[in-house]
């Protein structure tokens, strides 16, 4: 593999190979092969060997799926899938071994996929999250808001309990900007965002957030997609112009379930993790 290939591509070959071998022992089954495809046929095993040997760690640390037990008639054994699935004389587990094995690969791809995306591993695999966990930087939360509530006061108390800097835009110095410059240059620094929609316009006989975090959300959804934490107070409700996704709520007495989704959603996102002592 050259050396800015991505992990993606080689596990990919990898499987695109192993479903090219079990062809060749179902085809040998059925029919017999003539002596080029049989030759061709270990040929791609010996690479196929050769290759497990390079990724077979990574695939079983990202699945946890290295032996499985498999049923043959009425007795169940204790299977290497991959020792059994490659085997060059093969055994009746075999088929089911290799067909295991091509699983195994599509679901570590399929996991790789979602941790790079999240932006726990790079593209060769590495987890990103052992650089950075040493980074003297608190994150930092852009919190977009209505009016001076208790809610945004406990909200900020918490952020600062967990060790995250809340950015409150009003709250942070101006650096001769105009006010939507501002809103643009402290959610350019944040590392994801948190809008907190109080009813505090009544439109229609209807309780409303204010304009200004109808704005920041739609700006957010350009800038931080999937990345943020919709908090909706009790009795308010989105305009039919904005689509967030799924949102918690909360009185502003009483925020917990709002916490919890908070913690909830920044262990998924990977910026706070629990720590064994």
């Amino acid at each position: 593999m050259a050396e800015n290939d991505s992990l993606i591509s080689r596990l990919a070959e990898f499987y695109r190979n192993l479903y090219n071998y079990q062809s060749y022992r179902i085809v040998k089954k059925a029919k017999g092969l003539s002596e080029k495809q049989y030759r061709e046929m270990m040929d791609l095993r010996e690479w196929l060997v050769q290759e497990y040997g390079a990724l077979g760690t990574f695939i079983t640390e990202t699945t946890g799926i290295e032996t499985v037990p498999i049923v043959i008639g009425d007795k169940e054994y204790p299977t290497h899938i991959w020792t059994v699935g490659l085997l060059a004389d093969p055994v009746k587990r075999t088929p089911t071994a290799l067909g295991i094995c091509i699983d195994t690969v599509n679901q570590a791809i399929g996991k790789l996929k979602n941790d790079i995306e999240r932006g726990v591993r790079d593209s060769q695999g590495n987890l990103i999250e052992k650089l950075q966990k040493f980074s003297l930087e608190a994150p930092k939360a852009f919190v977009s808001h209505g009016k001076e509530s208790v809610a945004l006061n406990k909200l900020e108390e918490f952020l600062h309990t967990l060790g995250i800097t809340p950015l409150i835009v009003k709250e942070q110095p101006s650096l001769d900007k105009t006010v939507d410059d501002k809103v643009d240059y402290y959610l350019g620094q944040a590392d994801f965002v948190i809008v907190l929609a109080t009813g505090d316009d009544e439109i229609e006989g209807k309780l409303h957030p204010r304009q200004n975090v109808i704005h920041e959300i739609g700006l957010a959804q350009k800038t931080h997609a999937g990345k943020i934490i919709y908090l909706l107070e009790e009795g308010t409700e989105f305009p039919s112009n904005i689509s967030p996704k799924v949102w918690e709520r909360f009185k502003q007495r009483n925020m917990i379930k709002a916490f919890l989704c908070i913690l909830r959603e920044l262990r998924a996102l990977g910026i706070l993790r629990l720590e064994k002592p």
